[in-house]
């Protein structure tokens, strides 16, 4: 089909032929008049002159011709190689990477007359290629499967083969895999199909972290699909055999559980590895390695309250969750433990009772970090009142405070969602003084609002003093009030938790001589991330993130990775993954006002060995992935080709294809648009007209 299309309304030629027309008429108007010109050769110049206008209005149209044609577009069928490991471990791995190969080309050669086949090889990764090594140490039919519906997506993808074990190790099952209704999907089964004994650890259980000294237990899912047979399961801690248990191991799902102490810090490496009289075909599954990082407790801290008070509660809720932090929590009466093991000490209402203000002085004279929540009565005196950095004549009654942030306190970052809630929170009872101050070297977090004036007398404030490292005062009681309005109002108490955690981490008591701190595995698994934790302190030994950290990476060819250690409240933290299985030098410096700290250390990334845990074939996840369940062997591969083939033409999509010709851009139009004129000008000159 053809036809002509104008960018201009067709009515401005007809308005353009009229105007033509009578042009022509007016320049012929004397030559018409005369009679003794030949009239065959007046009429013919003044056609001539009209066709030449017309045309050439014609052009100022921009006239296109348009061509449909149907147009004819094969089926795309998808040839999914599975490139994953768990096929080359099977007995007939020579096979698959030689003979095999050659016969993928035949099947493809075959069907290429009717489809546009396409290759794909998947595992660990999804690759648009014909070229496959059965190396992948993953298989990831999600990842796959996505591909296929974002690459395929409004095309004639109809057909698809996948040539596959089935196996499944990461990623969604086979059950929840979709494809178009249009997709017939044919499977090819490869690999090993034998079901040989086989004991399998699957899996060691256990925290992410465990304590310092405390015992903590290891779950370890060992699998087997034979007879109930006795077994050895060995415990190995960083390659040291550390205990061993023999038990029976029965077909299915069995359960062995160990008990270990966690008796040295940092990274630890634990193996466990089975051995029976079984006779195996993959040993490769009998040993699993994981690690577990032991942590000291960073703050250990102490609660002491002259009696039970919703604000203990409230102060608990805030470290309970913190990995690093213990807290433990006394009324006076009940104390009787030494203080030096603590690193920070909240006393509550510590002038109330006479046991607990003995523990305060003590705390003083032992230069322990406190945290003292005064209450609400502060009748004392100066020797007294010295404890929490306050001077002043004499405090009577007590009053109700909102709280005021100081925007030039400069011991830690203010967030911004605290300039917004904190001086919304509800009033602390505070005590009342019309004349006191705290020490000059204090450094104020909260100032007092009394009745929506900003009062100079601090609510919250850090000071120092002779022989004390860092202390810290809320003057007043109440912050239980705090939380509770946070959690009514937004369903949760981050912000106030927040506050505390950070006034909490400011008086940490450092003992440590490095100011660079890295928590780094000594080992991890490439299909695996694991966190790098940095901490760094000040010349005062205060935790701070404000130094520039660049942490690299460096494996055994000489290559480089750099690594951005993103900063997390005070401390410093990054995901590692993707890295090879190798080993792998880090370092990491800190700039800090010029100076340069660094620290640097070797880790091993290891093999997951997923493609290991199970060669067998699994014929039942590609009947699921199957249109009609149905699955085929090397065999029955020509069969299911001349299938394919036969069903080809009727997949076949027909449409038209128009296409668009601007009539200008020929060139022998322009030709003969010059001919009428040049006819003209010879008939005018063989006339005498010129």
């Amino acid at each position: 089909m053809s036809g002509l299309h104008f960018n201009l309304p067709f009515y401005y030629f007809i308005f353009f032929s009229l105007i033509s027309f009578f042009a022509t008429f007016y320049l012929y108007k004397k030559e018409l008049a005369n009679k003794s010109i030949n009239s065959l050769a007046l009429r013919s110049i003044f056609i001539l002159r009209l066709i030449t206008l017309i045309s050439l209005f014609f052009l100022l149209l921009e006239p296109s011709l348009f061509k449909s044609n149907q147009v004819s577009k094969k089926p795309i069928l998808v040839f999914a190689q599975d490139n994953s490991e768990s096929i080359k471990n099977s007995k007939d791995s020579l096979f698959y990477l030689t003979d095999y190969k050659d016969s993928i080309k035949i099947w493809i050669n075959k069907l290429k007359p009717f489809y546009d086949v396409r290759f794909i090889t998947f595992g660990d990764k999804v690759m648009n290629t014909d070229n496959f090594s059965l190396d992948a140490k993953s298989t990831n039919y999600e990842q796959f499967y996505k591909v296929l519906n974002n690459q395929f997506h409004n095309t004639n993808f109809t057909d698809l083969i996948i040539a596959s074990d089935g196996l499944i190790n990461i990623g969604k099952s086979s059950r929840s895999l979709l494809l178009p209704e249009k997709v017939n999907v044919n499977t090819l089964l490869l690999g090993d199909t034998i079901k040989y004994p086989d004991l399998v650890v699957k899996s060691i259980i256990h925290n992410k972290y465990s304590l310092f000294e405390n015992q903590f237990p290891l779950e370890i899912i060992v699998e087997s699909n034979t007879n109930p047979c006795r077994a050895n399961v060995d415990l190995y801690k960083n390659d040291k055999l550390v205990q061993q248990i023999t038990t029976q191991i029965n077909k299915g799902i069995n359960v062995v559980k160990f008990v270990e102490l966690a008796d040295q810090k940092g990274f630890c490496d634990y193996k466990v590895k089975i051995t029976s009289k079984v006779e195996e075909k993959n040993y490769a599954n009998n040993s699993k390695i994981s690690s577990i990082e032991i942590i000291d407790y960073s703050q250990n801290i102490l609660i002491l309250s002259s009696s039970p008070h919703p604000d203990i509660g409230a102060l608990n809720s805030i470290f309970k969750d913190l990995l690093r932090t213990k807290t433990n929590t006394f009324l006076a009466s009940e104390f009787n433990n030494p203080i030096d093991k603590y690193d920070l000490i909240i006393f509550h209402k510590p002038f109330e009772n006479k046991l607990i203000l003995k523990q305060l002085q003590l705390a003083k004279e032992k230069s322990i970090p406190t945290l003292v929540f005064t209450g609400e009565n502060l009748n004392l005196n100066q020797s007294q009142l010295n404890l929490i950095g306050i001077k002043s004549e004499n405090f009577k009654g007590s009053s109700e405070t909102m709280a005021n942030l100081n925007e030039d306190f400069n011991l830690f970052k203010i967030e911004e969602e605290w300039k917004r809630l904190v001086p919304n929170f509800p009033p602390l009872s505070v005590p009342f003084s019309s004349n006191y101050f705290i020490e000059d070297n204090s450094n104020i977090l909260c100032f007092q609002n009394i009745n929506g004036v900003k009062m100079p007398y601090p609510l919250i404030y850090f000071y120092k003093s002779e022989n004390v490292s860092k202390s810290a005062t809320v003057l007043g009681e109440g912050i239980w009030k705090w939380k509770m309005n946070e959690f009514k109002n937004f369903n949760n108490s981050n912000v106030f938790s927040q506050l505390f955690k950070k006034i909490s981490q400011c008086l940490k008591k450092i003992d440590k001589k490095e100011r660079l701190a890295v928590s780094i595995p000594n080992r991890g698994f490439e299909d695996r991330s694991f966190k790098v934790y940095a901490e760094f302190y000040n010349s005062s030994f205060e935790l701070q993130n404000q130094a520039n950290l660049k942490f690299t990476i460096f494996d055994s060819i000489g290559n480089k990775y750099n690594k951005q250690l993103l900063e997390i409240d005070n401390h410093y933290e990054v995901d590692i993954y993707n890295l090879k299985n190798g080993e792998y030098d880090y370092e990491i410096i800190a700039n800090y006002k010029g100076e340069m700290f660094k620290k640097s250390g070797t880790f091993t990334i290891m093999s997951s060995n997923k493609e290991t845990m199970n060669t067998v074939a699994s014929l039942d996840n590609l009947k699921l992935l199957s249109t009609g369940l149905k699955v085929h062997n090397l065999f029955q591969m020509s069969s299911l080709i001349n299938k394919l083939n036969s069903n080809g033409n009727d997949k076949i999509e027909y449409y038209n294809e128009t296409n668009e010709y601007e009539i200008i851009h020929y060139w022998w139009l322009l030709f003969i648009i010059l001919v009428f004129p040049s006819l003209e000008w010879f008939i005018r000159k063989s006339s005498g007209l010129i």
